[in-house]
């Protein structure tokens, strides 16, 4: 379980996540892992893609590690939906069947457990578990059990609070509010990336005491 968030604003691409793993049964039992839930990676045109999942953990290691990225061309940013489309999926789901990490059943489409964000060339895109590939209408959005939580921190914020505020904000929120969401908090930013590829942990902040 986990939560991740991300954002745009000024042509820059920002992504958070939680450092959190817990068991799927019924006893909850909780992890802090090293594994970032969070990266960057480069295609061999060096665009800066920032990838952040939740759900199945060998899928994310597949994404971070295995997947191939297509090289995004020139052809305006109204082209990088269907780019994504065409070119990534197909090499996603290869990656997680040869890799084990998709579900294959007779007779039915197959499936993944895991959601997935991609932010690439100052878009935010979803995909599902089906391998839907959706466009949040604003220019934030999460994913995890910590999604509501976070959205809420993410929306009351936007005038206020600059980007990393804001992803350290609704990452806290959705730990208040969220018992499989921990820290430390990992934030990435499109922007830094292109120089250096790197994760910035973050201190949470406490709730402050009422007067």
């Amino acid at each position: 379980m986990t939560c991740i968030v991300a954002l745009v604003e000024k042509g820059v691409i920002w992504m958070g996540g939680d450092s959190a793993i817990t068991s799927p049964d019924d006893t909850y039992e909780q992890e802090i892992l090293n594994n970032p839930k969070i990266f960057a990676r480069r295609d061999g045109k060096q665009n800066v893609w920032l990838i952040g999942s939740c759900g199945d953990f060998r899928g994310a290691q597949l994404l971070e590690h295995s997947v191939l990225l297509p090289d995004l061309t020139n052809g305006g940013m109204e082209n990088v939906l269907g780019f994504i489309v065409t070119q990534f999926i197909p090499n996603l789901r290869s990656a997680l069947r040869q890799g084990g990490a998709l579900k294959e059943q007779a007779g039915e489409n197959d499936e993944t457990d895991m959601e997935i964000l991609i932010g690439l060339k100052e878009q935010i895109f979803y995909i599902d578990s089906t391998f839907q590939v959706l466009c949040p209408s604003n220019a934030h959005t999460a994913i995890g059990s910590g999604r509501g939580p976070a959205l809420g921190a993410l929306g009351a914020t936007e005038k206020l609070l600059g980007p990393e505020e804001r992803i350290l904000v609704a990452l806290e929120q959705s730990q208040e509010y969220t018992s499989s969401v921990r820290e430390p908090f990992l934030v990435l930013n499109s922007a830094d990336a292109e120089a250096n590829v790197k994760y910035v942990r973050a201190r949470r902040r406490r709730p402050r005491k009422r007067t």
